[in-house]
Formats: structure tokens, sequence, C-alpha cells
């Protein structure tokens, strides 16, 4: 059951939870809204101007880790079954974007939450994603059971220039939806009556709809944390790192005169023909930019961290920084079975809501839902290893073709069979003792 002294210490702090999470959003998005003055280097009031300009051309890497993580994790999103009344009805929810939006806000949030709620002005049911900001309850007498879920999101009701909360809380043991709107002070919501309350009833014989959810990764206090919060520090370290890098590069990436004694001409024009002169004991050269390579080398090994942080694979820096032979597989493995937990959890969340969906509408059998991780980050290493196992005996030509075909979808199967045939004679056998050739290679090596 919900402990009301546990319940009230959790509101006093939803307001600092609810801000860490929109902040995440802000960074995994790209959409700074407020230029985070803070990570702003301290500069003379003269050089300001140049400053916001370069703040407002770097970008934060965040969007680049959510976008990545989500096409490596939602492959294809699917439903079995021969219900052709659901069929209908899950293809105008449109499964595909409603899982790419669960997904995207278990990044900033640590959780996938959905609900389905019959909409009035449609006169039908519909799943929701749980947007805002959502956290488990924990039941009184065990830290581990979830009895409630907290959703609050921010909005500016009857014109007002003030940001008012609105809360729902979903009892998930008795089915009871208590919802406050409009209310100034998140911390003092319990303490006020609610605005409405939905529970077991003759218009709600099964009680309040209850939110479907899976917890993606937890913090010290056990509250839901997205991999987007985890990794924040790193990610405004780069932001600074791009706005340091690109001022010095601005500001001494050329040349410079730097002139001694009074100069009689040549300061007001610049040519290979024009001479510049200065007084007797007086002097003009150029000074050389310095080299910026330590403070790139420095950059990267920020970047490399990052994105073995996130589970990130191992092209995602592109460049120079990308890991060669093993530690290049090691991290495409990591993130390829980052993905499957995610695509696991995401695919239990749905199956929950389709089958909630299917009891609201009366839409008979309910389906399980798949989603399938996409594969095509480990391409090269999967085509490999499929040939090598057909070269040794371990696999047949028809499943290295199946496996293979995947990845080349305009090839005829006779074309990957060709394919597989050819790598196979280009691919040398180890040798059984050291200088012994294998009976494929040629006497000259």
């Amino acid at each position: 059951m919900i402990d009301p002294a546990r319940l009230k210490t959790q509101l006093a702090g939803l307001a600092t939870r609810y801000n860490a999470r929109l902040e995440a959003e802000m960074w995994g998005s790209g959409d700074l809204q407020i230029l985070p003055e803070d990570l702003l280097p301290s500069v003379p009031d003269a050089a300001r101007p140049a400053l916001i300009r370069l703040a407002k051309q770097a970008q934060s890497i965040g969007l680049r880790i959510v976008n990545t993580k989500k096409a490596g994790t939602l492959g294809g999103v699917n439903w079995g079954g021969d219900n052709t009344s659901l069929d209908q009805a899950l293809r105008a929810q449109d499964l595909d974007a409603l899982a790419a939006e669960l997904l995207e806000y278990a990044y900033y949030s640590g959780m996938i939450a959905g609900v389905v709620r019959r909409d009035p002005e449609l006169g039908m049911a519909r799943i929701e994603p749980l947007i805002g900001h959502v956290e488990p309850i924990y039941n009184r007498d065990s830290p581990t059971v979830v009895a409630g879920i907290l959703h609050a999101w921010l909005d500016y009701t009857d014109g007002s220039t003030v940001a008012r909360w609105y809360v729902r809380m979903y009892d998930v043991i008795d089915r009871r939806m208590l919802q406050w709107d409009a209310v100034q002070d998140s911390s003092r919501v319990y303490a006020q009556p609610p605005t409405s309350v939905v529970e077991r009833s003759a218009e709600y014989p099964g009680g309040a709809p209850v939110p479907r959810f899976a917890i993606l990764g937890r913090g010290v206090d056990r509250m839901p944390r997205g991999v987007i919060p985890k990794v924040l520090p790193l990610i405004k370290s780069d932001w600074s790192s791009q706005l340091r890098g690109d001022r010095a590069e601005e500001n001494t990436a050329f040349s410079q005169l730097v002139v001694r004694g009074e100069v009689s001409d040549g300061t007001d024009e610049r040519s290979p023909q024009h001479v510049i002169r200065t007084d007797e004991g007086g002097d003009a050269h150029y000074l050389d930019p310095a080299s910026m390579q330590s403070f790139h080398e420095h950059h990267d090994r920020k970047l490399e961290r990052l994105r073995e942080d996130a589970n990130m694979p191992g092209g995602f820096l592109g460049g120079g920084n990308t890991p060669s032979g093993e530690a290049l597989r090691e991290a495409n493995e990591k993130f390829v079975a980052s993905n499957q937990v995610d695509a696991t959890r995401l695919a239990r969340v749905l199956t929950e809501l389709v089958a909630d969906l299917a009891a609201a509408e009366s839409l008979g059998q309910p389906a399980e839902v798949s989603v399938s991780i996409n594969w095509n980050f480990m391409r090269s290493q999967i085509i490999q290893d499929t040939i090598t196992a057909y070269r040794d005996g371990l696999v047949e030509i028809g499943a290295a073709v199946r496996t293979i075909s995947q990845f080349f979808p305009v090839w005829e199967d006779a074309e990957v069979e060709a394919f597989i045939q050819e790598e196979r004679a280009a691919t040398r056998l180890p040798p059984i003792i050291p200088g012994q050739l294998d009976s494929n290679a040629s006497p000259t090596g």
C-alpha cells in the first residue's frame, strides 16, 4: 500500500527531480533554450558578444547519443496473431511512433511508461505515453515493490504567467487515480483535496486505468535515472570543450603581426608587395599560432570516456577516434547488448498496453508485441563470423545465405551464395603448426 508519510516526503523533492529530468531532456534533444552560464568561460565584456555567438553554434552531443541509441534499439516493431480488429486499431495507434516516444523519454527519465485511457473527445480508448515526469511510489513494507506511479507536469492555466503543477497519482494495487490540477506548490499536493478521482464504480467496474512501466536504470535513491542524466556531466564538459576550442582556434588560427617600435608606414595595407617600415631600432614579424594538438587529445579522451559510459558503438565518434580490432568488436557488442535489454523491456510494456487496449475496446485476443534491434551496427562482424562458421563446417550454406541476405536486400539468394563462396575462398585457414600453410594457400604465400 501507499504510505502517506513516505508520499509526502517524495512529493517534497518532486520539483528537484522534475528539473533534473527537464535539464536532461534539453541536453538530450539539443534544445538548449537557455545558455548555461556556468559553462561559459570568463571573458572581458568586449569579447562576450563573440563568445555568445560561438556558444549558440555549439551542439550538445546528447542529441547524437539519443538518436544513435534509438536507431540501434528500434530495428522493427511487430505483433502477431490473426485478430483483424486489433490489427486495425494498432495501425491507427501508430505503434512505431509510440515505441520511439516511449523509448526516448526513458533515456531522460529512466522509465518506460504508458497507459490506456479513454479519450473523451474521440470516445475511444488509446495508448498514451506518460510524458513529463514519471516516478514510482514504492510499497511501505518493501522498497522493491511499486505500489503507485506519480505523473507530473507543468503548464500555464487561465493565461497566468506562472506555471502550475498537474499531478496524477496512480494506485496500482487498489486501481485508483487521483488528479490535482493547477497546484502552485508540488510539495503540498497531497495535503489538498484532489480535483478528480477515478476508482472502482459502475462507470469504471475494473477501476482506474493503471500505467504499464519498466525501469531502465536507477539512482542511489532507487528513483529511475536515464542514460542522459548519468552521463550529463561529460556531455556538459564536451559542450564546454567545443566552445573553448572554437574560441581558441578563432583567435589564434592565423599568424599575428607583432610590431616593436614606431611604425612609419605599412600597417594599413596587407599584400605580398607591401613593406612595413619602422623607425630605427624597431621590428615587425609574424607570430605563428600555437599547436592545439594537446587540447584536441584531451577532448578526444573525454569523448572516448563518454562513448564507453553511454555504451555507444565503436564508430560513434567517427574519424580517427574509432577503435580498431578487438576494441571495436567489444564496443559494438556492448552497444548491441544494451539495446537488446532496452528492446526486451519496451516489448513487454507494449505487449501489456496492447492487452489493455484490446480489453478496453473489446477487440478480442490481444497480441504479443516484439521489438527487434538494428543489427546493422554489427553488420561486418556478423558477415565475417557467418562466413567463418560456414568455412569451418558449422553451418550449412542455406543458413549462411539467410543470415547474410538481411544485409543485402536487393541481392538474390544466388548472388549472396556466390559472395559467400568468394569470401570463403579468399580467407585462409590459420596454420596448424608454425610455418605450415593450409591447403587453400599458394606455395608462394
